[in-house]
């Protein structure tokens, strides 16, 4: 069950999944997310992280984009923690301050939790 705080509304269309453990991994596959926590974006604030999201593509040779489900995985998770702390101080005080933390904040669930960072766009 989703926090207040990522309650989704009409308005949030994009999201990114954090399974609990690595079997939750392949209940997402499944459709089956009791065990997934959500982050919802809208579409401002997923565009906005695309500059962020692209960085991942080419340093970890995947494909995020507004059209594409992708994940990073977890022997990655460090290194793209690093980068959005990057990308955060490159834009500190903007306007989507709060879509970069609520991602680092994802980011780093998945680290913790060994998992996926499942981008399902």
């Amino acid at each position: 069950m989703m926090d207040e705080e990522h309650k989704v509304n009409e308005e949030d269309i994009f999201f990114i999944r954090v399974p609990d453990n690595e079997k939750a991994n392949y209940e997402y596959l499944s459709v089956n997310m009791p065990h997934v926590k959500s982050y919802s974006f809208t579409e401002d604030e997923a565009w906005f992280l695309m500059t962020l999201f692209d960085r991942f593509n080419k340093k970890f040779g995947i494909l995020i984009d507004l059209y594409e489900d992708d994940y990073i995985k977890p022997e990655h998770l460090s290194e793209a923690i690093e980068m959005t702390k990057a990308f955060a101080a490159e834009n500190a005080g903007c306007p989507f301050d709060d879509a970069i933390k609520r991602f680092t904040e994802a980011a780093e669930l998945a680290l913790a939790n060994q998992v996926w960072l499942i981008f399902d766009f």
